[in-house]
């Protein structure tokens, strides 16, 4: 008897990405949940304060920025809230504190997250943030 593989659904991936998330486990959520040709979308604010491109494609690239971030910044403080979910989306808010590593400048920031999920898979995450602003 073969197995027929299951696809989570969007309120399933919502909760077990939240899960991980607030765990710090970013590479494990998006290894699990990213599709290969997933498009990132970042504030315009990005480009300008970390150099982090406003829009990226791949898993890879995705990896290669959430690296520069890690290594930009050091988390004090996570927050993330429970998943709302509508259709094939969920939004998220995440609330961080933390230190620009290479300024020491402390920071709070409040965004949220919006993700497009297909066949079991995130295929687009978009976030919605301004300036961080000085703790």
């Amino acid at each position: 008897m073969s197995q027929k593989n299951t696809i989570m659904s969007v309120e399933e991936i919502a909760l077990e990405l939240v899960s991980l998330c607030r765990n710090q486990k970013f590479t494990e959520a998006q290894e699990k949940f990213y599709a290969e040709d997933v498009i990132s979308i970042e504030p315009h604010i990005a480009e300008k304060t970390d150099q982090i491109h406003s829009e990226l494609k791949g898993k890879e690239e995705v990896k290669k920025k959430r690296n520069k971030l890690h290594q930009l910044y050091e988390i004090h403080k996570l927050e993330i809230s429970e998943p709302m979910v509508a259709g094939d989306f969920f939004t998220v808010k995440f609330y961080t504190e933390s230190t620009h590593r290479m300024t020491g400048r402390k920071e709070r920031n409040s965004e949220i997250a919006l993700y497009f999920v297909q066949e079991g898979k995130i295929i687009q995450e978009q976030f919605f943030y301004n300036a961080a602003r000085p703790n």
